[in-house]
């Protein structure tokens, strides 16, 4: 939550009352009770950074996937539609055959 916080004083307040994380903050941001332990603007900035660190987040996931292996003519473009926009699906231009081979073709 540090780099949350501008104030080491209203991080100070948060972890003595036993928030020790941004989650427990946030619960108390959305039921409208963070007012106990941040001021109004304190708490304002803090949501902001919050969704920013959110969308970066989720922004380095993609493209981070794992590769997978052995997908077929036949469900290729299921897959690739599935996954549109979280992953890029690619065939081998030739069949593969054996996981080997493909793994040593992996680059071509």
């Amino acid at each position: 939550m540090a780099f949350l916080l501008d104030d080491p004083e209203h991080l100070h307040d948060l972890l003595r009352a036993g928030i020790q994380s941004y989650g427990q903050l946030e619960s108390l941001l959305d039921h409208g009770h963070a007012d106990a332990y941040l001021p109004s603007e304190a708490a304002r900035k803090v949501t902001s950074r919050a969704v920013v660190v959110q969308a970066i987040c989720e922004a380095w996931k993609v493209g981070r996937g794992r590769p997978v292996d052995s997908i077929s003519y036949g469900y290729t473009p299921h897959v690739t539609k599935m996954l549109q926009g979280l992953a890029v699906v690619k065939h081998c231009p030739a069949n593969a055959g054996p996981t080997m081979r493909g793994v040593a073709n992996i680059e071509k």
